[in-house]
């Protein structure tokens, strides 16, 4: 057996450095009110919270930054035999499954940092979602245990889930978005002040006082850096006070130093009773030394399982050495990828799908006694939990309990889709302006051009055409709301923040209808005045309401395709195919009577129709046009076709003008179809394995 690796002037098991909740900025700051005779003096906070230190010397609040967000202490994890399988369509069109986690089994003990590491698609974030609940039950076989009992509904409210890509509303606060997290995940019955007292403690513990009022940043507006970003995201999560911290690539995309201090904050979690487990794929040196354990995945199986500390001594009792300066991350990385490009090079070969399923690194792991122990240990509590451990028993389902009424989630989601709107301009200002540049462009164009000439009423027609094209196909932009929002939705979803119904209201209400009654308003004034349309108040306001009707259904049709496809180019083209059958098969580009068979149909679905026979309607009914007679025809060589009146145009089209309100119903009878479907494809939204 060789000896264990050393590295020079490092000792075997470093030590944890000591706990602290503040990031180096903070730490400077304080060093600066520390007195030079080395006696200790009040540091002065920054930011406003029941936690401000007056530098007056007026009051002190005496409060423990980490008291509301340390009660709860960590639990035990154990699972035995999970497996996992994705299902999927291959290149083929057939139906497929693939093995992501093949039987595996281990521990996690209360008050440890466990780390799962391990080479691209080899399973650590479906591991991660296995043990979180957040895979769909029917994939999952096997037990997982919670504290030697199986993991029951009370299990969700216990655990705090920190994606790889961080989920925070960008036009909000840093603060805003831990309150947002504290308002919905904490009872009712807990006052707000509490809440807004645990907002503080965590900006304290993350060191976070500093960006605490700066905004988390989106395309259009420069945030806060990726480290406060990581932090944020780990506080939303420690508002709840989890027993277990869930936490998938939290150094993904940091700098070296920064992702050391996020990872310290960890370990300060778990010294403190949490349960910390991270999916990692390749930290330095000093991060991997605040690890307590190590999982190590290849292919879905367990090559390693056991003390951080002991992975390069379990290594070399394999043959694998470590020199003596590397990175042990580094060298596990380096024996786990050879070793998988050697099966891949077997299978590639010709080899059975058996040695792929069962590498030599997975096979001397089970047959270790590191692999035996922990196997054995996870038998024991499945049999003690009364389970049996001959053969694959389905997890068992749970269901995410909230922890506040449906009418509380809505009021607190209203506030923050108020809040987007009006800090976006982009869905408030934007919106306006360009619905009153169409509508300058657009009554511009036909200014003077309708009167009562022999001429005037094709400009009629085209006016209304035109102006029936821009609200519907204005609704495209409504596209992009739920497609940016999609990840962050199904993140908050799963996580317990609110009830699908709530969040769809809420959209629709705060943000959806204000962005497209508003704006239909200045569309309306304007084109009915430059144009030269009927402006009294009965015609002006039917001709509002129609096009706010029908600006909300063709936005409906575009929340429906948007809640249906994640792909932004896909939904843009859907929708512009609907919009175009709808035109088409709306008898004013052909005569009725001239539609395809198989299109006429879609007249009857066509909100295109609907609203130009009600513009049409409006604008020709009792209107008198001045027709050439024979004789002025003859004279001018012109050859024109006139209708004397609108009357009769409409009745030509099978319009009937007092249909108005029935046609206003029809297409407000469209509205909660389409959005009683996109919410059916909002709420069967999952998080991908």
């Amino acid at each position: 057996m060789p000896a264990n690796p050393t590295f020079r002037d490092t000792p075997d098991v470093a030590p944890k450095p000591e706990i602290s909740a503040l990031s180096d900025e903070t730490k400077d700051y304080k060093e600066d009110f520390m007195p030079k005779d080395g006696s200790s003096t009040s540091v002065p906070s920054v930011g406003f919270s029941a936690n401000t230190i007056d530098l007056e010397g007026d009051k002190e609040m005496e409060r423990s930054p980490s008291k509301t967000v340390m009660e709860s202490k960590g639990v035990e994890i154990c699972f035995h035999q999970l497996a996992l399988t994705a299902h999927y369509v291959g290149k083929d069109m057939k139906r497929k499954s693939r093995r992501i986690l093949k039987g595996i089994s281990g521990m996690m003990g209360m008050g440890t940092t466990t780390a799962v590491m391990g080479p691209s698609g080899c399973g650590k974030s479906s591991l991660l979602h296995s043990l979180a609940g957040k895979n769909d039950v029917k994939n999952i076989s096997g037990h997982i245990l919670v504290d030697g009992r199986t993991r029951n509904e009370g299990f969700n409210a216990k655990i705090g889930y920190v994606e790889q890509d961080d989920q925070l509303m960008g036009i909000m606060t840093v603060r805003e978005n831990l309150l947002f997290s504290a308002q919905l995940r904490l009872p009712v019955t807990v006052p707000l002040p509490e809440k807004r007292d645990r907002v503080e403690d965590i900006i304290e513990l993350l060191g976070l006082w500093k960006c605490a009022n700066s905004k988390i940043g989106t395309e259009m507006i420069r945030g806060v850096s990726g480290g406060e970003r990581k932090r944020c995201s780990i506080g939303m999560e420690l508002v709840v006070d989890p027993a277990v911290i869930f936490l998938d690539e939290p150094t993904s995309g940091l700098d070296a130093f920064t992702a050391f201090r996020v990872v310290e904050i960890l370990a300060d979690l778990a010294a403190h009773g949490k349960t910390v487990i991270l999916a990692i794929h390749q930290p330095r040196y000093t991060v991997f030394t605040l690890f307590d354990n190590l999982m190590l995945l290849a292919e879905g199986e367990m090559v390693f399982q056991g003390p951080a500390k002991d992975g390069v001594e379990y290594f070399g009792r394999l043959n694998f050495h470590c020199e003596v300066f590397n990175n042990p991350c580094d060298f596990f990385m380096d024996v786990v990828c050879n070793e998988v490009r050697k099966l891949d090079r077997q299978v590639s070969m010709g080899g059975s799908v058996h040695v792929q399923e069962m590498g030599y690194l997975a096979r001397s792991f089970k047959e270790s006694k590191e692999g035996k122990a922990i196997l054995a240990t996870c038998e024991a509590k499945v049999l003690a939990s009364g389970g049996c451990v001959q053969g694959a028993q389905t997890a068992p389902k749970h269901v995410r309990q909230y922890a506040t009424s449906f009418c509380h989630q809505f009021v607190v989601v209203s506030r923050r889709t108020l809040l987007a709107v009006v800090r976006n301009p982009a869905t408030s200002i934007f919106q306006v302006l360009s619905f009153i540049a169409s509508a300058v462009l657009l009554g511009a164009f036909f200014h003077g051009r309708l009167t009562n000439g022999p001429t005037a009423m094709q400009a009629h027609i085209g006016c209304l055409f035109m102006v029936a094209y821009m609200i519907i196909f204005s609704a495209i932009t409504s596209l992009e709301l739920f497609i940016q929002e999609r990840s962050l939705f199904v993140h908050e979803k799963t996580s317990g923040f609110y009830r699908t119904s709530a969040y769809f209201i809420a959209k629709i209400l705060c943000e959806i209808l204000p962005t497209r009654l508003v704006p239909t308003i200045f569309f309306a004034l304007i084109t009915a005045f430059m144009a030269g349309l009927r402006t009294d108040f009965y015609h002006l306001f039917m001709y509002w309401l129609t096009l706010a009707v029908t600006s909300i259904t063709s936005t409906s049709l575009c929340l429906l395709v948007s809640c249906a496809t994640s792909v932004y180019s896909a939904a843009f083209l859907g929708c512009g195919a609907v919009y175009l059958l709808f035109m088409l098969a709306s008898g004013f580009v052909l005569q009725a009577d001239q539609i395809p068979n198989y299109l006429a149909p879609f007249k009857y679905l066509s909100f295109y129709r609907y609203c130009l026979q009600n513009l049409l309607s409006l604008d020709l009914k009792g209107r008198v046009f001045d027709c050439y007679t024979p004789e002025q025809l003859a004279v001018s060589g012109k050859v024109a076709i006139c209708l004397p009146t609108g009357d009769l145009y409409l009745e030509s089209q099978g319009i009937n003008p007092d249909h108005l309100w029935m046609n206003i119903g029809i297409l407000a009878a469209m509205i909660p179809v389409y959005l009683g479907v996109a919410y059916l494809f909002l709420r069967s939204l999952k998080k991908k394995s």
